[in-house]
This record gives structure tokens, sequence and C-alpha cells, in this order.
């Protein structure tokens, strides 16, 4: 009797042990299919090659050539009347139409112009009014250019490649020209449109696609582009692209692939090359669109102490300026660091903490200027203008070249 019941004993635990064997596999696999993609919809972080890792300098806290007391520093402010909610909210660029009026790009996807200026006495203070000349229509649009014969030309990161003819009419309305692209015979859709500029010669429209992450979307009113910039900084995935959209023809190409966030774009005069902000490598990097080095891609300048966003260039000196909103953010930096995949695994356990703890931008403010590589010399840093605690001025997105 006894031997029996310790035989049942026996049988009675082995089933218990093989129904742990199926049910944990099980319960392992349903929450690896179920709560990974949750709470990493974008995949892991990816592993970067050393040489491809941003490579920062430190900011040089000596160098406050943007600060107040520079006396070259001014700030446009709105007036705002009494009773009126200000019109000029989180604007990403500026623009200036053919006529030289001033219009900044909001986030709730207004063009509002600024007119009137009038300097406060005493200070770096300058106040102007705004109106609103267009709502241009759901999405976000970060930047802009005015082509020649009017047309409003701009890159919203949630719609695409848009263009808006004579603005300021009333019956003006909104053309998404390009939400995807035709790459190796399949569409590619078009999930951030970031930066846009237009070749002085040819007309043709160039933009950045920063990213395969979309910007989501907050209230009814406006979308989150820079936690999808976060995420996209965490993953290190080349996803950016550069492309050229021709108005005479409709062709839409892919220039160019392979970004770590390709961000600000500018052409020079002679229509040779773009100027592209390669943000999460710290990087300018210079893209030939014409001659015998045509489709190649070479560094302008790194080494920069934060992001790069937005660009532009001096059509009367060749020179290129860069903005940046932050400097580096030291937990990313310490990371690039880390031997591979140390680093990788922490971007991952970056990307699982709720938006709320994402890393958050450092107080800076800065504008590289540089000279383009000539096709013999490769391109320079030559100086670097900056507040470096952002204290009178940060979270520089966009630049433009007005006038020289």
């Amino acid at each position: 009797m006894a031997e029996e019941s310790q035989n049942q004993h026996e049988r009675g635990k082995n089933r218990v042990i093989g129904v742990r064997r199926v049910v944990i596999p099980v319960l392992l696999a349903y929450i690896v299919k179920t709560r990974i993609p949750y709470t990493f919809p974008h995949g892991f972080a990816q592993r970067t090659p050393t040489h491809e890792r941003p490579k920062f300098s430190n900011v040089d806290i000596e160098n406050d050539s943007m600060k107040a007391k520079s006396g070259k520093l001014r700030k446009i402010y709105e007036n705002i009347p009494p009773g009126s909610e200000p019109l000029v909210k989180g604007p990403e660029s500026v623009l200036f139409d053919n006529g030289g009026t001033l219009f900044v790009l909001t986030e709730e996807a207004k063009l509002v112009s600024l007119t009137q200026f009038e300097d406060k006495p005493h200070s770096i203070v300058t106040f102007a009014n705004a109106t609103e000349v267009m709502h241009l229509g759901p999405g976000r649009p970060l930047g802009g250019k005015f082509a020649k014969d009017g047309t409003l030309y701009f890159a919203d990161a949630a719609l695409g490649l848009c263009r808006v003819k004579n603005p300021a009419k009333a019956e003006a309305k909104v053309e998404l020209i390009a939400s995807r692209v035709m790459v190796d015979r399949e569409w590619q859709q078009l999930l951030y449109v970031n930066d846009i500029d237009i070749g002085p010669k040819s007309g043709k429209v160039y933009f950045t696609d920063s990213t395969d992450i979309a910007p989501e979307r907050i209230g009814t009113r406006t979308w989150d582009t820079m936690y999808a910039s976060k995420i996209d900084a965490m993953r290190g995935s080349n996803k950016g692209k550069v492309l050229c959209y021709d108005p005479k023809t409709g062709n839409l190409e892919v220039l160019a692939s392979g970004f770590y966030f390709a961000n600000g774009i500018a052409v020079d005069k002679d229509e040779t090359h773009l100027i592209i902000a390669e943000t999460f490598r710290a990087k300018a990097q210079q893209l030939w669109i014409s001659g015998p080095k045509t489709g190649t891609v070479e560094e302008a300048a790194s080494g920069f102490p934060g992001y790069p966003d937005g660009a532009d260039c001096s059509f009367e000196t060749g020179k290129c300026y860069l903005p940046f909103p932050s400097s580096a953010l030291p937990m990313i930096k310490a990371i690039s660091f880390m031997p591979d995949p140390i680093d990788a695994i922490m971007r991952t356990l970056l990307m699982s903490f709720p938006k709320a703890l994402a890393p958050s931008i450092k107080a800076y403010g800065g504008i590289a200027e540089i000279i383009p590589g000539d096709g013999s010399h490769s391109g320079q840093l030559s100086r670097l203008l900056q507040d470096p605690k952002g204290e009178d001025i940060g979270m520089l997105t966009g630049n433009v070249v007005h006038n020289g």
C-alpha cells in the first residue's frame, strides 16, 4: 500500500512538472507576443557600429557669443491684444516671401505673418503684429519655403510634402503633393517629412523625411513630433531620406538614404550640393546633386556640442548655418561610449520608459556656421555662436539667412 501510494504521488508530481513545462513556455510566449509589441512598437534599439555613433564636443562655457551682452541678439515677440489668444505657438521655422515679409509656421498648423516691428527701449525685445494668413490643415508643418511664383511649399510631419498657391487669397487651398514614394517597385510611406528648400535655378523642391516613426496626435490641435524623434534617437536606426520633387514634371525621387534622422536641408546658390543636418550623428552632411560627385554624401562638419536641427545657406558667402535646440544629453552621450551590444541594450531599456520619463532636452542655444566642401577640400566648421546655458535664447529649431 505504501509503495502504491508512493507511486501515485510520484505520478502526480510528474504530471504537475509536465503541466508546468507546457504552461510556463506558453505563458511566456503569450507575454512576449502581446506585451513586447506594446512596449516596443518600433522594435528594439539597433546595434550601431562605433564609427556611426555621434561624436560630441564639450560645450565651451566661455563662448557666449549669442547672449544678450553681445549686442547682436534680438528676440521677436508678438503683440497680443487684450482678451486674445497668442498666434505664435511652437514655431518650428521662419521664412520670408518674395516681398520680404516674415512668416512662421506654428504647432497649430497656422501660417502667421509678423509685421510692424517695434523695438522695446533698453532691451533685446522687438514686438510685432501677428496675423493668421491661413490655416494649413490637420497636420504639423515644420519647414517651409516660398517659390519664385509665390507658392508656399511646406514639410508637414503628419501629412507629407504640401503646397499652397497664393496663400493670402481667400480661395487658397492646401494640396498634398506626396505622402509616399516608390522605392524598388514598392511604395514607402513618408512618415516624418521635416524640412524643405527650393533650388534657385531648377525650382526643384528638396526635402527630408527624418524617420519611419510617425508623430503622435495631441488632442485635436497639434502633434507630438518631439517624442517620435526621441524614440528614433534611442532606437539608433538610419531610416532618414533626402528626396526631390520636380514641379515641372511631377517626378518624385529619393536622392539619398541611410541618415540617422535627416533633419534640416539647404541648397547652395549654384545648386551643386545640399547640406543636411543629420541630427543623431551630430553632423552636417553634404550631398552632391550635380557634377562628377553626383549622389555622393560627404561629411561637411561634425563634432558639434549638440544636435543640429534646421539648415540654411547664404547665396552671397556660400556659408551655411545649422541651429541647435539642445546640447548633447548626458545619458545618451554616456551610452554612446559603451561597448557593443551594451549600448543597444541600454537604449532599448530607455525606449521602454513611459513618455514622461524620456530624456529631456538640455538648455542650450547655438548656431554653427560651416563652410561646405568645394569638391577638392572637405567642409569645415567656421565658427559656433552660442548661449551655452540657454539663458537668453535656446531651443533653436530653425534659422534663415535674410539679406545676406
